[in-house]
């Protein structure tokens, strides 16, 4: 059986990473806000930012001062996340919960 020979087209993948993938990702972060539920800080900002590496990217993040501290304590960040099938995992090996 001959084997094919696959060339991969780097540029139009970045592209599509970059462009293609920009609305997804933002309405991905979008319903991630939507979801976060926060009962001790029922009023808090929840801040939607996009932006681009070498792909589409988005951040949702609490706006507050103890923005931190809840989502270091009780993870609404990441449990809206993982309502929404998503696998949250910390940056440092080990921290994950």
């Amino acid at each position: 059986m001959a084997r094919s020979k696959i060339k991969l087209n780097h540029a139009e993948v970045g592209r599509i990473l970059r462009e293609d993938m920009r609305e997804p990702i933002d309405e991905l972060a979008a319903a991630i806000a939507d979801a976060v539920e926060i009962p001790t800080h029922p009023d808090a900002e929840i801040m939607v930012r996009s932006y681009t590496t070498d792909r589409a990217a988005a951040a949702v993040s609490i706006a507050e001062a103890y923005g931190l501290n809840v989502e270091a304590v009780h993870g609404p960040l990441r449990k809206a996340a993982a309502s929404l099938g998503l696998d949250v995992k910390s940056k440092k090996p080990g921290r994950s919960k």
